[in-house]
């Protein structure tokens, strides 16, 4: 669950507002959502593969 100033709620959902161009990401602080994802990334210490690649193109869409 992400908590930034212009959006709240999971990532894939930012992202999919985002390809839809229904969220402004001009809103949205990039070093803020690169904090959370890292943070995600290293309490999930047993993540997949093939998860940890689905969060790297939603972030480097992002």
């Amino acid at each position: 669950m992400l908590e930034l100033d212009g959006y709240e709620g999971p990532i894939d959902l930012l992202l999919a507002l985002a390809r839809e161009q229904k969220v402004d990401l001009g809103r949205i602080s990039i070093l803020s959502l690169a904090d959370q994802y890292l943070a995600f990334i290293s309490r999930q210490r047993t993540l997949r593969l093939e998860v940890a690649a689905d969060y790297l193109v939603m972030a480097a869409w992002l």
